[in-house]
């Protein structure tokens, strides 16, 4: 037998090896799937906002997750600042002493509703600061939802 006949049978064997006379390669590895989607509200809040007055809301997370916070005020022509601070180190004592507490996340241009969100990669106690910087006193209601990884963003989430 030649080099060329000893080629084709080798190759013959190989693919009767596997099972696969045509020497394809079966790929055994399992998909991939992303882990369900679970969204758990944290904290609601509603009330009256005068005008260039602030609220400052302290909630807590039990898990890890992303923070998805929505604020929503009546009328579109006020503007409202949204930040979110770590309770434990920014006290509404130390805001009103007139301190500095860096903000975890922050928004304060675009229209309405208020869209944030933080990673929140340890439990702990969280400050949601809403400012009514518009001219006029307003109702805002705000919504911290703590998701899971496999959920969409809430731009995304927002679009379905």
């Amino acid at each position: 037998m030649g080099k060329a006949g000893a080629v084709v049978v080798i190759a013959v064997w190989l693919g009767a090896c596997k099972g696969d006379a045509g020497g394809g390669i079966t790929d055994n590895t399992p998909p991939t799937t992303m882990p369900a989607c679970q969204r758990t509200v944290v904290f609601e809040h509603s009330s009256a906002m005068p005008s260039q007055q602030f609220a400052y809301l302290v909630f807590s997370t039990t898990t890890v997750g992303r923070l998805d916070i929505t604020v929503d005020w009546t009328f579109a022509t006020n503007t409202f600042l949204v930040a979110l601070v770590e309770a434990n180190t920014c006290t509404l004592d130390h805001l009103l002493s007139g301190g500095n507490c860096p903000a975890l996340t922050l928004a304060d241009s675009g229209g309405k509703p208020r869209r944030v969100s933080y990673f929140a990669s340890t439990p702990t106690r969280y400050g949601l600061i809403i400012v009514n910087t518009g001219s006029q006193d307003d109702a805002v209601g705000a919504q911290v939802v703590l998701a899971s990884t496999g959920c969409p963003t809430i731009t995304a989430a927002a679009a379905e």
